[in-house]
C-alpha cells in the first residue's frame, strides 16, 4: 500500500466534475425498471443521501451513468499510477494475463472502492477522495481445462494458491475427476477490495497523514507482507485484505529480485565514494519505481539498503 495523491491537477478536475455532476442531479422516473423513489424528485444526490436507512449508497451510486463511471475510473487509475489502491499490482494483471494465454474471459470492470463503506455512510457515495481503485480481487470464477492425469497440486500451481486454498474455496473438490479432459470454473482466494467488502481498515492510503504509509510493512525476498513492529492495526489490515496470498507474495518476490537488479549499479557508487552520485542515483531508482507494480516493496529495498 502507499499514498495516493487527491491533490493533483487532474484529480482535483476529476473531483470537481464528479462533484458538479452530483449536485445538479435530479430524480426522474427511470424508465429501466429499477426502483424508484418519485417522493424525492427535484432533491439533490447530496441531500438525498440522508435519507438513510430508505436509501443506500450502493443505490447511490448506481444511478451514476456508464459515461461518468468511465471517466471516473480512468482518472482514479491514472493518479494510481495504473496500481491497486491496496495490494499495488497493476490493475490490468488479470486482462494482460487472459491475452497472453490467448483465453477469451470476460472480467469486470475494476471495482471503484469507497474507503469508508458507502452503504455505512451514503454521505460518503459521492465524495471523491473517498474513492479509490482496486484490483479486480478474484470476484469472479476462473476458467481451468482439466487434462487426463491432472492434479489439485497443478492447479493450484497454475493460479498460484495453495492446494489448501483450492479445497477450502471449493467445496466440491473432493469428487474432482482427473480421468477426462473437463472445463470447470475454479473459485480463488479473494483479496483487497473484494475481501474487505464493508469491513474498516485503519490505513487509508489517500489521506494526506498517511504520506509514508507504505512504512507500515515490511517485505522480504520470499514475498511476504508483514506489519512493521508487529503493529496489530496494520496486522489486521493484512488480513481483512488478504494481501498475504500466494499470489501476492510471489509478485512480490519478482519485485524484490527487480530491485537487487536495479540497485547492482547504483552500490557501486558507494563502493567508489562517489555519493553525491549514488544519492541522485537513488531518487531516480525510487521515482522510477512508483510506477512498477508492488512499488512499496522496491522502496522497502532501497531503503533498507
Amino acid at each position: 500500500m502507499k499514498y495516493i495523491d487527491k491533490s493533483q491537477p487532474d484529480s482535483l478536475v476529476a473531483a470537481s466534475a464528479l462533484h458538479a455532476w452530483r449536485d445538479t442531479y435530479r430524480y426522474e422516473s427511470r424508465p429501466n425498471g429499477k426502483k424508484n423513489f418519485p417522493q424525492h424528485f427535484g432533491l439533490e444526490l447530496s441531500k438525498l443521501c440522508k435519507k438513510k436507512p430508505e436509501i443506500s449508497g450502493s443505490y447511490l451510486f448506481d444511478i451514476i451513468p456508464s459515461i461518468e463511471k468511465s471517466n471516473l475510473r480512468e482518472a482514479l487509475r491514472n493518479e494510481q499510477n495504473g496500481l491497486c489502491c491496496y495490494c499495488c499490482q497493476k490493475l490490468d494483471k488479470d486482462r494482460d494475463e487472459s491475452i497472453q494465454k490467448n483465453v477469451e474471459e470476460k472480467l469486470d470492470f475494476e471495482p471503484i472502492e469507497h474507503f469508508d463503506d458507502k452503504n455505512t455512510h451514503p454521505c460518503k457515495t459521492f465524495n471523491y477522495d473517498n474513492l479509490l481503485l482496486a484490483c479486480r480481487g478474484n470476484k469472479k470464477f476462473r476458467k481451468y481445462q482439466f487434462t487426463r492425469n491432472d492434479s489439485k497440486e497443478n492447479i493450484a500451481q497454475h493460479f498460484q494458491i495453495t492446494v489448501a486454498d483450492l479445497e477450502r474455496e471449493n467445496r466440491e473438490s473432493s469428487s474432482w475427476s482427473f480421468e477426462q479432459s473437463k472445463e470447470i470454473k475454479i473459485k480463488l482466494p479473494q483479496h483487497c477490495d473484494v475481501a474487505k467488502q464493508d469491513k474498516p481498515i485503519v490505513i487509508n492510503p489517500s489521506d494526506p497523514l498517511e504520506k509514508d504509509c507504505w512504512k507500515k510493512f515490511t517485505y522480504n525476498r520470499e514475498g511476504k507482507i508483514q506489519a512493521t513492529n508487529g503493529d496489530p492495526k496494520v496486522k489486521e489490515a493484512i488480513k481483512t485484505l488478504n494481501l498475504d496470498m500466494m499470489a501476492l507474495e510471489e509478485g512480490r518476490k519478482a519485485a524484490w529480485k527487480a530491485a537487487e537488479v536495479s540497485y547492482q549499479n547504483l552500490s557501486e557508487l558507494l563502493e567508489i565514494g562517489d555519493y553525491e552520485g549514488y544519492k541522485k542515483g537513488f531518487q531516480l531508482l525510487k521515482d522510477a519505481a512508483s510506477t512498477a507494480a508492488f512499488s512499496p516493496v522496491y522502496w522497502y529495498y532501497y531503503e533498507s539498503r
